[in-house]
């Protein structure tokens, strides 16, 4: 298990190869399903903790509202999942790939591993710099204050989380693209990139 964490994270490309004849849809959804619970578990969780921040009449409200949003995270993440396997799919197409569509969506899925790690570490940073900020505790604003976070030293570092989580997008797809549809590095480099860079602008 150790091995194969190691290979995913310094070795994409010998990840892939070691898989190229079982990469399949099947096994792709039941990762992205995985994916999905634990992204919006670990989101629930940092939220909750943010809503601990204020007082209990705003912070339950503010929980209330999170909860109710729940469901709509793990659909959200599903159909980022396909979307995304599409346009890699096609950008393998237009590379001269000849990969099987079930295959690009387990890579797909595999890619989306680091939005995790984002969340995660997104999260800390979220309770942290607001713990640290020392709000109000009688404060009613507990989104405008999320936001204000936004600026500064703050933003900077939820933006660095993005672009850092892009790069390994970009890495574990590019590796991915290459084994399952036999294309060039610098085709599975641009497509790999590409979408990546258009998850933090579109973000």
């Amino acid at each position: 298990m150790r091995a194969t964490v190691r290979t995913f994270l310094f070795h994409p490309r010998e990840f892939f190869e070691g898989r190229a004849d079982r990469l399949s849809g099947v096994r792709g959804g039941a990762l992205a399903l995985v994916l999905a619970l634990v992204t919006t578990a670990v989101i629930a969780l940092s939220l909750w903790a943010f809503s601990t921040l204020f007082d209990a009449e705003v912070g339950t409200a503010v929980w209330g509202g999170v909860v109710g949003a729940l469901p709509l995270l793990v659909l959200a993440f599903l159909t980022l999942w396909v979307a995304l396997a599409v346009v890699l799919h096609v950008g393998a197409w237009l590379g001269r790939g000849d990969g099987r569509f079930g295959a690009t969506l387990e890579v797909t899925a595999w890619g989306m591993v680091p939005l995790v790690a984002v969340a995660a570490l997104a999260g800390l940073a979220l309770v942290a710099f607001t713990n640290a900020t020392e709000f109000p505790a009688s404060s009613g604003t507990p989104l405008a204050d999320a936001r204000s976070l936004q600026r500064g030293l703050t933003g900077l570092t939820f933006l660095l989380l993005q672009i850092g989580g892009a790069v390994w997008q970009a890495v574990v797809w590019a590796a991915g693209l290459r084994v399952a549809h036999g294309i060039s590095r610098r085709a599975a480099v641009v497509v790999g990139v590409l979408v990546a860079t258009a998850l933090v602008l579109l973000s």
